[in-house]
């Protein structure tokens, strides 16, 4: 939340928010509410929602005064809807979500999941709460036992998380992909994509602040002791595990990782790994009961069970089924309680719309995303995407080409540091205008994607084509002269292209087309040198990748 349209002593209490946010320290939790107090007495709905959406947030990750939870979440939509802050109404509707999922009610879950990706998508950009929708939309298919439909979420978080390198949870976000992305590509049965992951993860990582990590540490910890015995270094595996049972006693969040938990000890026992599987069960079995979360108890009981009948062991059987048993039926009740809580939340919505005629906020909310993105003028990103539906659909009936361009400015985060924002934004506003220029004399779209990447769209071209007008954007960009001294050696402003063109087939989704054209922008910012032109272009069809 931005302090600055704060009184002095408003803003300090902001600012000690966000900072002891950053790092997790339950000391924040004090001081809501003085921020509660402070909003109530400037009659400020935007500093109340964001008090009270940001302490379910403390609540639910140091997992203290549990039952305040759903309470503080009510609230926050209440004075969030009457403020208009979109993003972090998603990020509510996450957690309402989150919530309905640890209680076994899916559909409640993904209904809430998919109201929040609303909010999410009707925001100015690309925010935090859109990228955690999308990774937990991805564990709820990983559970169902869709890992492909799964990945497909997980790939939109790791590509939407790219625009948000600034926030507190960006490297703990990114981590949460990168080993969601490993479970999945396990699940999938590729080992060389999950040991691909996992390098990555284990990279970032050691860029990270462990403090605020400990929980992603043990979860990548199992994928590391899964993957040692997919490749058969059993021996090693046993060492690792050996050490991590005795770390992983001193653990209090267990709650964060439990699918990780059970997809471990099955691990282990596929291996017929028995004493190291009912090592880790003593271990870890006091902190799962600890929790009192139905969801975690049940997902760790149902392990055991899978264990304990692999094993033989008919009377520790015997005792996990019973435990199973009285674990659905309390999931039973909790889960009417739930629906109850979304009656109540539904409700609260429904008076809040006699208030503030909120009877058209749905209307009012489709104006908003059909609109043009305020500072370059170009499409929004909704609007990107409602048109990129469509060519989609246009070059699947009519088995046309369709080509997706992702362009992005290089190294804009030290042109802001080192010129300030405001010319950030006039950089943006040039490079708009030659997109604008190359929409009016070819006829394609284009569109902001958000931050500094734009999106360009090309119907019924081939390769040679794409590549000479990719190319043309290039030089015109380049003839702005934008002094850029951090980018060398050109110091001055260049951009980066990437592009897949083909014709869609049924199996394809407009995703993938931009999943293919992010890969290939990746590409070329991997291997640029410095020299060259920054083009490269990704053809579905050829495993070769142009770079030029």
């Amino acid at each position: 939340m931005d302090s600055s349209a704060y009184d002095a002593k408003t803003a300090e209490l902001i600012d000690q928010c966000t900072a002891l946010m950053k790092t997790l320290d339950p000391a924040v939790l004090k001081l809501f509410p003085r921020i509660r107090k402070r909003a109530g007495e400037l009659e400020d709905n935007a500093l109340m929602g964001f008090a009270c959406y940001y302490e379910s947030y403390m609540i639910y990750y140091m997992g203290t005064d549990y039952h305040t939870f759903r309470p503080s979440l009510t609230k926050s939509v209440r004075y969030l809807l009457r403020s208009g802050d979109y993003e972090m109404l998603a990020g509510v509707y996450n957690f309402v979500a989150v919530d309905a999922h640890n209680n076994g009610n899916y559909d409640v879950a993904y209904n809430y999941y998919m109201t929040g990706k609303r909010f999410a998508d009707a925001a100015e950009r690309t925010g935090m709460s859109s990228v955690m929708i999308e990774i937990n939309l991805g564990r709820l298919y990983l559970e169902l036992g869709k890992a492909r439909i799964a990945k497909k979420h997980n790939n939109r978080a790791l590509r939407d998380i790219r625009a948000l390198k600034d926030h507190f949870r960006y490297r703990r976000t990114l981590l949460a992909v990168l080993l969601n992305g490993t479970t999945i590509e396990l699940a999938l049965g590729d080992k060389k994509k999950a040991r691909q992951m996992m390098e990555r993860a284990e990279k970032e990582h050691e860029k990270a602040d462990t403090t605020v990590l400990q929980d992603i540490a043990h979860a990548e910890m199992f994928l590391r002791i899964r993957l040692l015995l997919a490749d058969g270094k059993e021996a090693e595996a046993k060492k690792q595990l050996r050490a991590f049972i005795k770390d992983i006693r001193v653990e209090e969040q267990v709650h964060e990782y439990i699918e990780d938990i059970g997809y471990f000890i099955r691990a282990l026992t596929d291996f017929r790994l028995y004493k190291e599987a009912a090592s880790f069960i003593r271990a870890i079995d006091g902190q799962i009961r600890d929790t009192d979360i139905t969801h975690v108890m049940r997902v760790f009981c149902e392990a055991k069970v899978y264990y304990y009948n692999a094993a033989g062991d008919e009377k520790k059987l015997l005792q996990s089924l019973i435990e199973q048993h009285e674990l659905l039926e309390r999931q039973r009740q909790e889960q009417n309680s739930t629906y109850r809580y979304s009656i109540e939340l539904i409700d609260a919505a429904r008076e809040l719309g006699e208030e503030q005629d909120i009877l058209r906020h749905e209307n009012e909310l489709l104006q908003m995303q059909a609109r043009t993105d305020a500072l370059t003028g170009l499409p929004n990103r909704y609007s990107m995407v409602k048109e990129l539906e469509e060519a989609f659909e246009r070059a699947y009936q009519g088995r046309t080409t369709l080509g997706v361009e992702i362009l992005d400015i290089d190294s804009f985060k030290e042109y802001n540091d080192s010129y300030g924002h405001r010319a950030g934004d006039k950089c943006l506003e040039k490079i708009a205008k030659v997109l604008l220029k190359a929409q009016e004399k070819y006829g394609t779209f284009c569109a902001r994607y958000g931050g500094d990447e734009f999106v360009v769209v090309y119907e019924g071209c081939d390769d040679d084509e794409i590549l000479k007008r990719a190319e043309q954007l290039d030089r015109a960009v380049r003839a702005l002269r934008i002094r850029h001294g951090e980018n060398r050696p050109q110091q001055i402003v260049t951009v980066s292209q990437g592009i897949c063109n083909d014709i869609p087939m049924e199996k394809n989704k407009l995703w993938d087309f931009l999943s293919e054209a992010d890969q290939a922008l990746y590409t070329i910012k991997k291997s640029r040198d410095g020299q060259g032109k920054h083009l490269s272009v990704c053809l579905k069809k050829r495993p070769e990748t142009f770079i030029r």
